[in-house]
Formats: C-alpha cells, structure tokens, sequence
C-alpha cells in the first residue's frame, strides 16, 4: 500500500542503470576519482520516449494516484505499530 507498482518502478529503473553501467565499462576516459561517460543522450532519449515513455506514465500515474491512500497507510502504521515507529526512527 505505501509504495505501489514498486516492482515495475524498479525495473524501469534497473534498466537504465544497467545501460549507464555498460557505458561506464565502455568509457575509456578516467578521471581522479570516476569515470566520465561522454554519451548517454541516446539513453535517455529511449527512456524517455516510445513505448517505454508509454510504461513509465503507466507506471508512475498509477504510482503517484496512490499518494494519498499511501501517506494515510503511513500515518496509520505510524500512529499504532511500535516497531515501525522504532523502525521509522
């Protein structure tokens, strides 16, 4: 109830951070204390648009719609569970 279409939200997300990282390995430039990727727009660009565009406002709308009965569950687990306040602390 707190975090809905966690699953799908992750995924999205693992994907793209799965590209990042081969981009990473594929970076031949290092610099002190990282790596500099000097190509990615092509990422985003597929992330943000087609029909993966499509899944991620079908993903997120469904996500943020819950925001309300979320923080209520929140509010209500906070209010009588000890240990998710202890938890929560």
């Amino acid at each position: 109830k707190m975090f809905p279409m966690l699953d799908d939200v992750l995924d999205l997300h693992t994907q793209l951070f799965s590209q990042l990282l081969e981009r990473k390995k594929e970076s031949t430039s290092q610099q002190e204390g990282g790596f500099v990727i000097r190509k990615i727009g092509d990422l985003l660009v597929s992330q943000f648009s087609g029909s993966s565009a499509e899944r991620m406002k079908k993903v997120y709308g469904k996500f943020c719609s819950r925001h309300n009965e979320a923080v209520n569950f929140y509010k209500e687990l906070h209010t009588k569970d000890k240990r998710f306040q202890a938890f929560i602390k």
